[in-house]
């Protein structure tokens, strides 16, 4: 398959990525203006899929805000009306509540918030108009890190000849980015080094001020573009881990990453309406395209017929996005409970082991398949479990993290899993039992 992965720089400079079957085909570099040149537009259109990545931190707006518990749609012009005081016109955005903060003043949302101008954002979409239909994706370049991995306190840090990304997540949610002036090509190591463990406390102490005070570095990972330039890293006296991408033919390190993703399970995904609901329900589009030409005809009558029909097109067009919308906030309502319960065939468990594997499932993991037995070991059970945006190389990991949780209750026995080939797929099984009177 061919994806194209457009990542917009300062000063409107766009890196166009060509990848075909996951392997990069071709890196070029224009702008904005240019981009309608009939080749790169040929490259483009030919593709199957088209994201965009906002690495410009001048032309989007990233941040973790604290709200009030609000409904879906109060929460969403609060965040509306703090993007215009802050970009002093009308904004898209996208926005997902990624946790509860309780202090002096009560129990608050945490609220992970992207945006863009609106203007910014028609020049973007005026540029891409020659394959705008292919455009799948729209996001800030940290935000492609979203549930890399789940853990808390990660820091990642991409070192290039001439700068380095330094980005801070905390529970799979990116709390903080980052470039810095300072590159493998620009200073010895030494001094490479040193300037960024300063940077790394800087940063570290803004989350604890802004976000999280109890927040500390726990993993750490890396990706080093000069090879020879590796074992900097070597002095981190903490888990860390390099970036390994197979595939890697020079350029940033986000777009070889949504290779391996479903957008449609990106959050904070920064689109036009209208393609978020030609993508829900292509009636709506249809509808709408036959609305147009009714109107056309209609045209000819009186202006009283004219108006009647035209409030009778308003009415049933605000009726269908209303239910839309109603959907679309039952589903953000219930994504926690989903990804923590989600299980769709089981034949009997106890409250108390339900409580156990909800509480032990990390972010990024869902059940998809439970059975339970009673035998003289005590309840006996087999789980299959379905991963959201995690990489394939960190399936495992995630996994491992997982049975090492259950093992820690102290109410599961004889815990282990299995991987197993399922068509083109691979299936993560997990076995073990619960004694009874646990």
């Amino acid at each position: 398959m061919k994806i194209s992965v457009l990542v917009i720089k300062p000063d409107n400079v766009v890196d166009v990525y060509i990848f075909l079957n996951g392997s990069l085909e071709s890196l070029s570099s224009t702008n904005l203006v240019e981009l309608n040149n009939q080749k790169i537009v040929e490259e483009i259109s030919s593709s199957k899929r088209v994201y965009v990545l906002l690495d410009d931190q001048e032309f989007y707006y990233q941040n973790i805000l604290q709200f009030p518990l609000l409904k879906g749609g109060e929460l969403k012009k609060s965040i509306s009306y703090e993007l215009i005081s802050y970009f002093e016109e009308k904004a898209r955005f996208s926005f997902d509540t990624i946790g509860l903060r309780e202090d002096e003043s009560g129990v608050s949302s945490l609220v992970q918030v992207v945006g863009i101008k609106e203007s910014s954002f028609q020049k973007m979409v005026d540029s891409f108009r020659s394959f705008s239909d292919l455009i799948e994706l729209v996001l800030p370049y940290p935000i492609a890190y979203t549930n890399f991995d789940p853990s808390q306190g990660v820091l990642i840090v991409e070192t290039y000849e001439d700068k380095t990304k330094l980005i801070l997540t905390h529970s799979g949610s990116v709390y903080l980015y980052r470039i810095l002036p300072i590159g493998s090509s620009k200073t010895s190591k030494d001094e490479y080094l040193d300037r960024l463990m300063g940077e790394i406390e800087r940063s570290t102490y803004y989350v604890k001020q802004n976000f999280d005070r109890s927040f500390e570095i726990r993993k750490l990972f890396y990706f080093v573009e000069d090879k020879s330039f590796q074992d900097v890293f070597d002095s981190f006296r903490l888990f860390k881990e390099p970036i390994n991408l197979e595939n890697y033919r020079g350029g940033l390190v986000a777009p070889y990453l949504l290779l391996d993703v479903d957008p449609k399970k990106i959050p904070l995904n920064i689109l036009p309406p209208i393609v978020t609901y030609r993508e829900i329900s292509p009636y709506i589009f249809l509808f709408l395209l036959f609305a147009f030409f009714i109107q056309t005809a209609l045209f000819g009558f009186s202006a009283y017929r004219l108006k009647r029909y035209s409030t009778q097109l308003r009415t049933a067009i605000e009726n269908t996005r209303w239910k839309l919308q109603s959907e679309l906030e039952y589903v953000k309502k219930n994504k926690m409970w989903l990804l923590t319960s989600g299980i769709t065939n089981y034949q009997y468990a106890p409250d108390e082991f339900l409580k156990i594997l909800s509480m032990s499932l990390l972010r990024g993991i869902r059940v998809s398949y439970l059975k339970t037995m009673r035998s003289s070991k005590g309840l006996e059970f087999t789980l299959e479990v379905e991963f959201e945006n995690v990489p394939n190389f960190k399936r495992e990991d995630l996994i491992r993290e997982f049975v090492a949780k259950l093992k820690a209750t102290g109410n599961i026995d004889a815990v282990n899993y299995g991987v197993y080939k399922k068509g083109n797929e691979l299936s993560y099984k997990i076995y073990g039992f619960m004694k009874e009177g646990k």
